[in-house]
């Protein structure tokens, strides 16, 4: 036995729960093994303390009062235990104990610097790594990384330590983890069968070198040795590392830990030795093994698998995830452009930085996935109200410092539209117009002078201010247009829609339907139809699952309709349907738009939902076969068969034959099935266990069907699915000059139409535009771009002024090894992207 029992306190007695695991193990000893000697398995263990800030319970159980006794219990553990290793991730437990308990906190940094406490995981919270965008995957290292660098004393993590992520482990993740200097992956939870240490990569080539740990995060010390053992057969390797201590509430390890392993090591041939993580994953890093390689997702399982239901499950966090996720970035990216356009510069960091505290904190695995109580999502929501105001104002200061800067001296009313995206995009816009005294009649205008077309969709009460959806094309990548309202009636250019009965047709297809749904969809350039049946249909299934899992019966109820379908709002721009039907005591409308010069269609769902056990889904037949399923992931995307079961999607999921295919949009969605032709998402779901109100009330959403020639690639889903999530953005602007008088730039005027930077490719975007993480100028810029079809590419990123230098970091924005193939050419810069790559630049003016 190599782990004896050291305490100062040499008057231990066994405690009653000691003996009955002495008493359970010599039974299981003498049912199981034989009583021959074996070679004695080294094990090494490292003290943990598992702890969700929110679960069963809401995150103020957790900070005011689990977060300072599990780290003041395991303080004095490690004074009784001089042999005890401990480790603890969340960035955000070190910040709350610092801010409420600055001597406990004092102490902690002095065991940290002992090397008795490891810093690992690097990320704010243990993330759900299915649900939240490559970005915000990339910010929790990153803000993670700006505390412990400032707080900590320590320089970097290199530890990913996710033992309870359970939605899946998307492919994606060993590019994005990599990039952020993470070296080994840390989880417990639905590994592939056939290995336990290996390396993972994404199909850039990107690696990490993954571990799962012997059965759970919390050890079962009853199963353990057969869990070592296994482990040890499948892994081929006879050093593992086991976690212990109490946890999910906090804890840690304890005496019960110290004398089970005590108890076991005596009965069963195992040794048991504390390492600290870095010690344990450098030999692990430095072994002459061949490790297996695993180059593609895992942890998923559509048909049966218990975690589906979380990619349903309180749809209302979910959905304003995704939006809130959007409007962040958007406002860095704006913000940054606004900022280095200012008179007197000052990014609002401190803003940016709470508000990705928040975003982050509630993208938690018990959080997002809606495994928490009906208590916890009402802060989830107070949270999200928060961020909203915070994340607005960000969006509109930026917007308004550079509206700022634009000689808007204009013979009417400015409206500029701005584009958050690296790429010109066409796009109806919904646009609010004030007047002091509204004209019987107004035209619209474009930078040019070209009539525009547009709708009123909306008035205020006294009639001075509309709401209009105009039809906004060519808006340069990340700049904008100006357009002007004026008082001469134009004559606008005809358009081609057509509407009967129950028929759209507009240049590029016929759109039919009836009570159901979708009837048709007819490619005129293809001279095809796409719907096998009636698409974008109801379909309401019990469902006697829990948080966690869909648990389908095979039962089906009937939806009754509550009003015919029928046209809602008819104009020469566009025309939109309604479906109007009911169960019970739950309500549900779709909407559908169809536009004149849009190719795509554009549907909307309202829902009042109050039913339970039961989840809703929409489901579009299609006449395709023997296809291709991809579904968009974090920062990529992956192929997957056809099956009956669930998977994860974030914004898009499509199926293609060789030369077309068919792509379902959304904003806020994130469970589709694609079998036989059939895309389902899911909408719903009243499972009641956690929150037995889940999900009541209203709900809405926007989706859209793209079909399109060729395959996504051909038509480009991906920059179309960014665009549908993050539209472009019409802001009134008062008439004025550009200069403004004795300030810097103070010659600087902007045109009525401006791109601040781009690329020259349709498959490589910028996704990110911000300042250097921490600093209140403009002075560097840093921009993420990625490719994204998996095809390598001559990239050429065009600047609003000629840089000083442009080198590559990492996505923590550390510098790194410079490729001789950037090159940088006056106001552009040029480099070659890998297929499937994430690379990270920072940029000085």
């Amino acid at each position: 036995m190599n782990l004896k029992l050291n305490r100062r306190n040499d008057s231990i007695v066994f405690s009653i729960q000691s003996v009955l695991i002495l008493i359970f193990l010599i039974f299981l000893f003498k049912q199981s093994q034989s009583q021959e000697k074996r070679q004695p398995t080294d094990v090494k263990v490292i003290g943990h303390a598992h702890m969700d800030p929110v679960y069963r319970w809401r995150w103020n159980e957790i900070e005011n009062r689990e977060i300072s006794k599990t780290f003041s219990d395991v303080l004095k553990e490690l004074d009784t235990y001089p042999e005890l290793q401990f480790a603890q991730s969340y960035m955000l437990y070190y910040e709350t104990v610092q801010n409420r308990f600055p001597e406990l906190f004092e102490k902690v940094k002095q065991r940290i610097s002992n090397k008795r406490w490891s810093v690992v995981g690097g990320q704010w919270v243990e993330t759900d790594e299915t649900l939240p965008s490559g970005e915000s995957l990339i910010r929790q290292f990153l803000v993670g990384r700006d505390y412990y660098t400032k707080n900590l004393g320590i320089k970097s993590v290199t530890i990913a330590w996710l033992p309870d992520v359970f939605t899946g482990h998307s492919s994606t993740i060993p590019k994005i983890y990599a990039g952020c200097g993470i070296k080994n992956y840390v989880f417990s939870r639905e590994a592939p069968k056939d290995k336990r240490i290996f390396w993972w990569e994404s199909a850039d080539g990107s690696r990490i070198l993954a571990y799962k740990i012997p059965g759970h995060y919390i050890p079962d010390y009853k199963i353990l040795p057969g869990q070592v053992e296994e482990w040890i057969k499948i892994s081929g390797y006879n050093k593992p590392l086991i976690a212990v201590g109490k946890g999910d509430h906090g804890g840690g390890p304890g005496e019960t830990d110290m004398r089970s392993m005590e108890l076991l090591s005596d009965e069963f041939p195992l040794q048991f030795k504390f390492i600290s993580p870095e010690d344990y994953f450098n030999e692990l890093n430095q072994a002459d093994f061949n490790w297996p390689v695993q180059n593609k997702e895992f942890g998923y399982q559509p048909n049966g698998g218990q975690w589906l239901g979380c990619y349903t499950s309180q749809a209302k966090i979910k959905k304003q995830n995704r939006r809130l996720e959007n409007q962040l970035i958007a406002a860095e990216k704006f913000s940054a452009i606004g900022t280095m356009h200012k008179g007197k510069p000052f990014y609002p960091r401190e803003d940016f930085l709470e508000a990705w505290k928040i975003l982050l904190f509630n993208q938690f695995h018990d959080i997002i996935p809606g495994t928490l109580t009906g208590l916890g999502a009402n802060d989830v929501f107070k949270d999200y109200n928060k961020l909203e105001q915070i994340s607005s104002e960000l969006l509109t200061a930026g917007l308004e410092n550079i509206g700022n800067r634009i000689d808007t001296e204009t013979d009417g009313i400015p409206l500029v539209v701005y584009n958050p995206h690296s790429w010109e995009v066409s796009q109806f816009v919904d646009a609010e117009v004030s007047f002091v005294k509204r004209p019987t009649e107004f035209s619209l205008k474009d930078s040019e002078g070209k009539s525009i077309h547009y709708s009123i969709i909306k008035e205020s009460e006294d009639k001075q201010t509309v709401t209009i959806s105009m039809d906004a094309t060519n808006i340069p990548a990340l700049g904008y247009k100006v357009y002007t309202v004026t008082n001469e009636k134009t004559e606008m250019p005809k358009t081609d829609i057509d509407v009967t009965e129950n028929q759209i047709e507009n240049k590029f297809f016929v759109v039919k339907w009836n009570d159901e749904g979708v009837t048709n969809i007819f490619n005129k350039k293809l001279q095809k139809e796409f719907v096998n049946g009636v698409a974008n249909t109801l379909q309401l299934l019990e469902d006697n699952g829990n948080s966690w899992s869909l648990k389908l019966t095979g039962k089906k109820y009937p939806v009754n309709q509550l009003t015919p379908p029928r046209i809602i709002f008819s104009s020469p721009e566009k025309v939109t349907v309604q479906w109007e039907d009911y169960f019970q005591s739950s309500k549900f409308v779709r909407y559908m738009t169809v536009y004149a010069n849009s190719e795509q269609i554009n549907f909307e769902m309202e829902v009042d939902w109050h039913s339970h056990n039961k989840i809703l889904r929409l489901a579009f037949p299609t006449v395709l076969a023997n296809g291709q399923a991809c579904y968009d992931q974090a920062y990529g995307y992956v192929q997957r068969e056809e099956t009956e079961g669930e998977f994860p999607a974030q914004k898009w999921v499509d199926y293609s034959e060789k030369n077309c295919g068919i792509s379902l949009l959304n904003n806020g969605k994130y469970g589709f099935t694609v079998n036989n032709g059939v895309l389902t998402m899911s909408v719903v779901r009243g499972a009641r266990d956690m929150d037995p109100r889940m999900d009541e009330g209203k709900h809405s959403f926007k989706y859209a069907l793209n079909v399109h020639e060729g395959d996504w690639r051909e038509a480009n889903i991906p920059l179309r699915a960014w665009e549908f999530n993050q539209p472009l953005i019409a802001k009134q602007e008062n008439q004025h000059p550009g200069e403004i008088s004795g300030w810097t730039y103070s010659n600087l005027s902007f045109p009525l139409e401006k791109s601040f930077f781009g690329i020259n490719s349709d498959h490589v975007i910028i996704s990110s535009l911000k300042t250097k993480q921490d600093a209140y100028e403009t002075n560097p810029i840093i921009l993420r771009i990625i490719e994204t079809e998996g095809r390598d590419e001559n990239v050429t990123v065009q600047l609003p002024y000629e840089a000083k230098s442009v080198s590559e970091c990492n996505h923590l924005e550390e510098p790194i090894e410079q490729r001789s193939e950037i090159k940088t050419d006056s106001t552009q810069f040029h480099f070659t992207i890998g297929h499937d790559q994430i690379r990270t630049f920072m940029i000085y003016f």
